[in-house]
């Protein structure tokens, strides 16, 4: 078995997808998925300090060389326990957050394509422009439409 390989396995048995393991750990998602999908030969130390870091449990001796068990023995294991909760805490933390981020952002996005419907409504209820200056506002009005068009198909 490849260190990918095994890093695999870690983040199966940690149930983490690499993608969120990557957003936690700050890592670009593209170097780990080269990892994980084998396109690149072994790891780079990043990545490897960022196992280290939010999983001190997992032995790093098996994930590099497969020597040993895939987690530290108790004695071994209580040495780096405080910090394994707190790391834990911390990327419980972080994922939560991040998908609080997106949700608030989709309820924007909604807001922002109802708010545009509106004031595209209205727009359209203007009496026809004859005024000095109704050209500009004509073609402010096609911007309007086609903008309109793309905004109600998204909701």
């Amino acid at each position: 078995m490849t260190v990918n390989e095994r890093l695999v396995e870690v983040l199966h048995d940690k149930k983490i997808s690499a993608l969120k393991f990557s957003e936690v750990a700050k890592l670009k998602a593209r170097n780990l998925h080269n990892v994980t999908s084998g396109k690149t030969e072994f790891p780079r130390i990043d990545i490897i300090q960022a196992v280290a870091r939010l999983f001190p449990d997992v032995n790093l001796r098996w994930l590099l060389i497969g020597e040993g068990e895939m987690y530290l023995s108790g004695g071994q294991l209580s040495t780096v326990k405080e910090i394994s909760s707190h790391e834990k805490t911390k990327m419980l933390n972080a994922l939560g957050k991040k998908e609080l981020e997106l949700m608030d952002k989709n309820e924007q996005l909604e807001y922002l394509a109802e708010l545009l419907l509106k004031v595209g409504k209205l727009f359209m209820e203007l009496p026809p422009f004859k005024e000095e200056g109704g050209e500009k506002l004509r073609e402010i009005k096609r911007e309007l439409d086609e903008g309109l068009a793309k905004v109600e198909g998204i909701t």
